[in-house]
């Protein structure tokens, strides 16, 4: 007998008006090709293959015996009570619990007086009618979001060089890497991330987790791998996610529109040989795109990090231990489990305590340099092998700031850069280092106009630059270059003389620019030491 004839029912009726018929749907017998049986497409004939049953169930009338005609929702109950309930009526399924947390948020929301599409209109409008990040979040059996990680990731995401230190156990890796960049490709299946992380596996598990999120959410992947994942419709032979490690050597021919760099320094290796292999690797990646985010926590006063911190054009957000009070842990507890201080700093803080190690560690950086004129002092290479540093210093109320620049070569084949820099700078005097090279260059630069005086050192080149630490306070390295100078030259030079100055250790490879500091300290009166005067 016809459906709509049994015991007085009408015809049923699902999407569109029309229930589909079974031989457009998955069954034992009737099975989707090879090709087309992917995890992601699987998923969502699961979910509207459900979305039909329950249509179906929704749109079925019973005629009363008044002849009044009213929508049955007894079968609906028993139905969702077979499907969240089965097999085991104790305990739900993973698959169980996304299914019942979807369905009673789409009752709760229409006992508010609106359906699922319509909630909320004015927030979804501007997303194309798709869902915020705290419901993205949600659909994929995520915590909801604080709102400092929901800030984290739109810091993360927003176009330029940008980089995040934040406490452990703050999400970083679940709110950043994970739902955010899913939530990214939810919003534009057009957006490619390539996904960099020290380890192989831990990028495969963050693809194969993102993968999971978006298909949490209805959206259909094309490939889903440990390496990347695709969105179905999306062109080129970039992926929307493709995860490498830093040690990999397939990052040439890349072209993604977005670079996130998760935990590429860890404490268990930050020899120097890792600290300088992979600035190499963020070096190459800012070939490829200038949208890179470096997410982690600093673990070395010389790392990645720690020059991005002091880097302009950066764009830095730090979540110390104490931005989500929910989430921090008892640091009491770990120092009495015999966690060292120094992990706890740096892990938690975001703190590196390097300062009789390193004594300009924390010296602070003026974009400004003061106006009127000032001295210098240059620390000459004799052959090349070394640096001629020049440093030029002027005074700001109580602080001394320093311009310096830096350049691997001979002294003689940079004099035209030092005229430059003088100029620029309106330095009218300066001391010329001649330990090694003689009174020749004074002699020089004298018959040049310069306003020039001959400078031996003496005594121990360490204990003085240690001696200039002393004022580390009042010190500032300018990072200000005047009209003229702005170009990449001179802007190399700059950074090179500032590095030199921040990572100075006893032993360093290269200790030129902070021995200009310190020589010219000297010869402005502001520290002692033996030496044998002017020439």
């Amino acid at each position: 007998m016809p459906a709509d004839k049994k015991k007085g029912r009408t015809k049923k009726a699902g999407k569109g008006g029309v229930i589909p018929p079974p031989a457009h749907r998955f069954s034992a017998l009737n099975q989707p090709k090879a090709q087309a049986k992917s995890a992601g497409l699987k998923a969502w004939h699961d979910r509207r293959r459900l979305l039909d049953l329950l249509a179906e169930e929704f749109a079925e009338e019973i005629e009363l015996a008044d002849g009044k005609k009213i929508a049955g929702t007894k079968a609906l109950v028993l139905r969702l009570k077979k499907t969240l309930l089965s097999p085991n009526t104790d305990k739900l399924t993973l698959d169980q619990a996304k299914l019942a947390f979807k369905f009673f948020d789409t009752v709760s929301k229409a006992g508010a007086g609106y359906t699922q599409e319509e909630a909320p209109a004015e927030e979804s409008k501007a997303r194309g009618g798709k869902v915020d990040f705290t419901e993205f979040c949600l659909n994929a059996c995520y915590p909801k979001p604080y709102p400092k990680q929901i800030e984290m990731k739109d810091f993360a995401l927003k176009p330029g060089a940008n980089m995040i230190l934040g406490s452990r156990g703050y999400g970083k890796t679940d709110y950043i890497s994970i739902c955010g960049v899913a939530y990214a490709i939810y919003l534009d299946p057009l957006f490619t991330c390539l996904l960099v992380t020290k380890e192989k596996s831990r990028g495969a598990d963050i693809c194969l987790e993102v993968a999971n999120v978006l298909e949490a959410n209805g959206v259909l992947l094309a490939r889903k791998s440990s390496k990347q994942v695709r969105v179905e419709g999306l062109i080129g032979k970039d992926a929307n996610l493709t995860a490498l490690p830093v040690r990999s050597k397939g990052f040439r021919g890349k072209h993604p529109k977005f670079i996130l760099c998760d935990d590429i320094i860890t404490p268990d290796d930050d020899s120097k040989a890792e600290r300088v292999r992979v600035e190499k690797v963020v070096d190459e990646l800012f070939k490829l795109t200038p949208n890179i985010t470096l997410l982690g926590q600093p673990v070395h006063s010389k790392d990645v990090y720690a020059k991005f911190r002091r880097q302009k054009g950066v764009n830095k957000l730090e979540v110390p231990y104490g931005s989500i009070p929910e989430l921090d842990v008892n640091l009491e507890a770990q120092r009495a489990a015999g966690v060292s201080e120094r992990s706890i700093q740096a892990s938690y803080f975001l703190k590196i305590e390097d300062m009789d190690r390193i004594p300009f560690a924390k010296v602070k950086f003026a974009e400004f340099f003061p106006q009127g004129t000032c001295a210098g002092f240059i620390d000459p290479s004799h052959e090349g092998k070394d640096y001629t540093a020049f440093a030029m210093c002027a005074a700001n109320f109580e602080q001394l700031v320093f311009a310096g620049f830096a350049w691997q070569k001979a002294w003689d084949d940079c004099l035209e850069e030092i005229a430059e820099v003088m100029k620029a700078f309106n330095c009218v005097k300066f001391a010329f280092e001649t330990n090694g090279v003689g009174k020749h260059p004074v002699m020089v630069l004298r018959q040049m106009g310069a306003n020039v005086d001959g400078w031996k050192s003496g005594g121990n080149k360490h204990a003085r630059i240690m001696n200039a630490a002393m004022y580390r306070d009042n010190i500032r390295l300018s990072q200000y270059l005047p009209q003229g100078l702005d170009r990449p030259a001179f802007k190399e030079a700059q950074k090179a003389f500032n590095d030199m100055v921040v990572e100075y250790e006893y032993k360093a490879e290269h200790d030129d620019a902070p021995d200009a500091l310190a020589n010219l300290m000297m010869y402005i009166g502001k520290i002692t030491d033996e030496h044998k005067g002017y020439i």
